[in-house]
């Protein structure tokens, strides 16, 4: 089963102020998602975002719009692999 992963590039202390706390996950250490993420299975696809919040569709515009393409091209990917004749950039 393919699994994207989609993470901050950073972590930042939970004590942060406001504005740190909008930047960084302040929930989980991404240095481990990192390094644990390819016990998930062995499709999975993993993606710091930068200055990206914990949940990064709810981070601020820039980020989230570059989690949005990520996923978007990742599904792409994965739509054309399950059918070839499949138009790209429409979903699946």
């Amino acid at each position: 089963m393919p699994n994207l992963i989609l993470r901050s590039d950073h972590s930042v202390p939970e004590t942060a102020d406001p504005v740190t706390l909008q930047c960084g996950d302040a929930v989980l250490d991404v240095t481990q998602i990192a390094r644990w993420a390819g016990c998930i299975g062995n499709r999975s696809t993993v993606v710091p975002v930068v200055d990206a919040k914990h949940d990064v569709f709810l981070s601020l515009p820039a980020p989230r719009r570059a989690a949005y393409r990520q996923l978007d091209s990742w599904l792409d990917h994965y739509c054309r692999a399950a059918d070839p004749a499949a138009p790209t950039g429409g979903g699946c």
